[in-house]
C-alpha cells in the first residue's frame, strides 16, 4: 500500500469521480458521494467544493446523518449542500 498526502489523496479522488461522473452521465445515472469520516472530504464545505470542481449533473450527495455528527450536525450539511443532496441515509450513532 502506498501512502500519499492529503492533497494527492483528494486529487486521486477527483480524478476517479470525474471519470465516474462522465461515465454515469452518458448512461443517465446519478451517483451519490456519501459524507464520510474517513479523513478525506469530511466537512460540508470540502464536499461542496469537490462537487463544484467536478461540475457534473450526475454527481450528487448521499447525506448520512450518522456520519454527519462527527463534523457538524445534519442541519449544517443540509444548509451547505442544499439541492445537491439526492438521498438521505438515516442512521443511528453508537
Amino acid at each position: 500500500m502506498q501512502f500519499v498526502g492529503y492533497k494527492e489523496a483528494v486529487q486521486n479522488e477527483m480524478n476517479f469521480f470525474t471519470a465516474l461522473s462522465d461515465y454515469a452521465q452518458k448512461r443517465d445515472v446519478i451517483i451519490c458521494l456519501e459524507n464520510s469520516i474517513s479523513g478525506i472530504l469530511c466537512y460540508p464545505n470540502d464536499v461542496l467544493s469537490f462537487i463544484e470542481k467536478i461540475n457534473s449533473p450526475a454527481l450528487k450527495v448521499c447525506l448520512d446523518t450518522g456520519n454527519s455528527i462527527y463534523s457538524g450536525m445534519p442541519e449544517r450539511w443540509i444548509s451547505c449542500l442544499k439541492d445537491r443532496i439526492q438521498i438521505v441515509h438515516f442512521s443511528d450513532v453508537k
